[in-house]
């Protein structure tokens, strides 16, 4: 169990790594991924078994409806590193020494893996990681990251219990009549826009 906890932490850091274009990870970012690699260390095997946490192959070619799913992805890695920091053991009073080595955790160049302050090495590298998937989602998912709270919270319904069976039957007309209000709403929306770009290229290109 605590061998495929183990490989799960570490293909998720591995697969954050990936999740966004190498260009817009910062270096610190990318250097800090690396140490904690280094600390939740699988085999290759378990890395490459071909079963990744968050799968990269979707189904989807809308970019608003990619978004939704990574702002997920967002979501579940917010909670998973909270989880992490939560398995750490309890940080002890710091000496100026393990200061040194906490400011050394992001230099490029120097390594982590020290006998002194490793814990409180991983701690500062793990919640660097979470400020910047909060500062990610905050800035560009905010609404996605609810959309995703909401899809989450689908999973936990009780379909074995009857109170639930008898009062999603009862709301079923109305969930049916705005999936097809939005449906509608979408085509008529896509009817717009091209009838402007029509109009536009009238403009641009009269009949001589």
């Amino acid at each position: 169990m605590v061998a495929t906890v183990r490989a799960a932490v570490c293909l998720c850091l591995w697969l954050l790594v990936c999740q966004v274009r190498g260009s817009y990870i910062p270096q610190r970012m990318n250097k800090t991924i690396q140490n904690l690699l280094k600390h939740y260390k699988i085999s290759d095997d378990q890395r490459y078994d071909g079963k990744p946490v968050f799968s990269k192959k979707l189904p989807i070619n809308k970019t608003e409806t990619k978004m939704v799913y990574i702002g997920g992805v967002l979501e579940k890695y917010e909670e998973l590193i909270g989880h992490m920091l939560s398995e750490l053991p309890t940080p002890r009073p710091q000496t100026a020494t393990d200061q040194q080595h906490l400011t050394s955790a992001f230099t490029p160049g120097v390594g982590t893996n020290t006998e002194a302050g490793v814990g409180d090495n991983v701690r500062v590298e793990l919640k660097y990681l979470l400020s910047k998937i909060k500062e990610l989602k905050r800035h560009h998912y905010e609404e996605e990251g609810k959309v995703a709270k909401e899809l989450f919270s689908l999973k936990k319904i009780q379909m074995n219990d009857i109170v639930t069976q008898s009062k999603a039957l009862g709301n079923l007309q109305w969930w049916y009549d705005e999936a097809s209000t939005l449906k509608k709403q979408q085509q008529i929306q896509r009817q717009r826009r091209r009838r402007r770009r029509q109009a536009r290229r009238v403009k641009t290109h009269p009949r001589a």
